[in-house]
C-alpha cells in the first residue's frame, strides 16, 4: 500500500511540460520507506497528465524474494502510474 500524500500547489499548475519532485512514504509488508518520487506533468487544456515511475528495494522492505531454478528474482520493484486530472 502507498502511503499517502497530501500536496498542494503553492502557485498554480503549470502551462508547459514541467516536472517536479515529490516526497512520500511506501508501506509493504508492515515495513515503510521514504521515496521522492519525479512526476512529469503536462497540461492541455483544463486537463493536467501526472506521470511517474519510481523503483524500491524488495530487501529494503524485508520481503522475502522468490527463487526459479536458485536464481533470486531481481530485487528491485518498479511502481508507474500515469494519473489525468479533469
Amino acid at each position: 500500500m502507498l502511503g499517502q500524500r497530501h500536496c498542494g500547489w503553492s502557485e498554480a499548475p503549470p502551462r508547459r511540460p514541467g516536472r517536479i519532485i515529490l516526497a512520500g512514504t511506501v508501506e509493504l509488508n508492515g515495513q515503510r520507506v521514504s521515496v521522492e518520487i519525479p512526476v512529469g506533468l503536462t497540461q492541455s487544456g483544463s486537463r493536467l497528465r501526472a506521470s511517474f515511475s519510481f523503483a524500491i528495494s524488495l530487501d529494503g522492505l524485508k520481503i522475502h524474494r522468490p527463487a526459479l531454478l536458485f536464481v533470486r528474482v531481481e530485487d528491485r520493484l518498479m511502481i508507474e502510474g500515469d494519473l489525468l486530472l479533469e
